[in-house]
């Protein structure tokens, strides 16, 4: 008995030792930070958000190795909080393969889905599951062009690392993935596309070192002047559909046939 417990020590040590080499995103150190640019009324102009997010644990789900995501967030010219909130989401990686799991009872998702494939090549189709979405719902991205690739805006990582730019046809969609860093998109969230809001991977870090860094540095909100006679008031909620068009909000989302929406920048379930 003895014998076998240290012998799946081994092979487990084994295992978590691979997912920490460098093409990893469950390696020590690491640290996604993304920008998010919200839908909000005509009369004001953009507002900004960050939310910083890290991988602490570890824990096996169905075979892979997973870490659960802790995040902190805060809006443009604000201070960053220095406490960190702890998600029921979680990220996974196993053989080039990048998973999601999210914990939750009430959630019809029980086991991991797909996030990214490092393992693809050029005119592979990847089908990638959403936590919010039933396990039949998928989006289909095709894998355009594969290549290795040096950060040198802001980067101080002199690796180099394999890219596969992907796209979704049905929602328009382009991404790059990179192996150790994740979705230019997305970063490690979800890479499902997001009606209603922009957002992007802003910086990922390991340790002291900056592996990606985004050119745009945002500044806090800001009210304009406009003279339209239709301008909306700041509670009047934006709501957009999944193709991107948008709904009527004075009847209110509560009065939408069931589906997925976007509100405010946020997914809502109806």
């Amino acid at each position: 008995m003895k014998k076998a417990i240290t012998l799946f020590l081994m092979l487990f040590s084994i295992t978590l030792s691979a997912q920490q080499s460098d093409s990893s995103l469950l390696r020590p150190g690491l640290s996604w930070t993304m920008l998010y640019e919200y839908v909000i009324p005509l009369n004001y102009g953009p507002m900004y958000s960050y939310e910083e997010i890290k991988l602490e644990g570890y824990t096996l789900i169905d075979g892979i190795p997973f870490k659960r995501k802790h995040h902190r967030g805060w809006y443009a010219g604000e201070p960053k909080p220095q406490e960190w909130k702890v998600s029921n989401e979680f990220l996974g990686q196993s053989g080039g393969k990048v998973y999601l799991y999210f914990l939750s009872s009430r959630n019809r998702q029980t086991h991991p889905v797909m996030n990214m494939d490092f393992t693809a090549s050029v005119g592979d189709v990847i089908s990638i599951s959403d936590l919010i979405y039933p396990d039949d719902t998928t989006f289909d991205y095709t894998v355009t062009a594969v290549y290795d690739t040096l950060f040198v805006n802001g980067s101080d990582d002199n690796t180099a690392r394999r890219c596969l730019e992907v796209r979704n046809e049905e929602e328009y969609e382009h991404d790059v993935w990179i192996e150790g860093i994740g979705s230019l998109h997305c970063g490690v969230l979800s890479t499902i596309p997001f009606t209603g809001s922009i957002y992007h991977l802003y910086r990922c870090t390991e340790g002291d070192r900056i592996l990606y860094q985004y050119e745009h540095t945002p500044t806090a909100i800001r009210e304009t002047t406009r003279s339209d006679t239709h301008v909306e008031t700041k509670t009047t909620p934006l709501v957009f559909d999944l193709q991107g068009r948008r709904c009527n909000s004075k009847i209110g989302i509560s009065n939408y046939k069931k589906g997925v929406y976007i509100q405010n920048g946020r997914k809502v379930v109806r």
